[in-house]
């Protein structure tokens, strides 16, 4: 995501991370390369989803899918 938001600092990003140790990953790089474009949401992807609007985003990416979660 980080070098997503480097590449498109005109485009807004949205991530979602239930682990802490992703969180503190994606915000070291974040600040490093002083991205300003990416929003964190410290939970599961899918309340994000079920909370948003239709068509309120243009694309969504799964970068790393958790294994363990087989649709819980």
């Amino acid at each position: 995501m980080a070098a997503q938001a480097a590449q498109r600092p005109d485009i807004g990003f949205i991530g979602c991370e239930p682990f802490i140790n992703g969180v503190s990953s994606l915000l070291a790089l974040l600040e490093a390369q002083e991205s300003r474009n990416v929003r964190i949401v410290t939970d599961d992807a899918r309340l994000l989803l079920s909370a948003l609007p239709a068509g309120s985003i243009d694309r969504a990416f799964l970068l790393f899918p958790d294994p363990c979660r087989n649709g819980a």
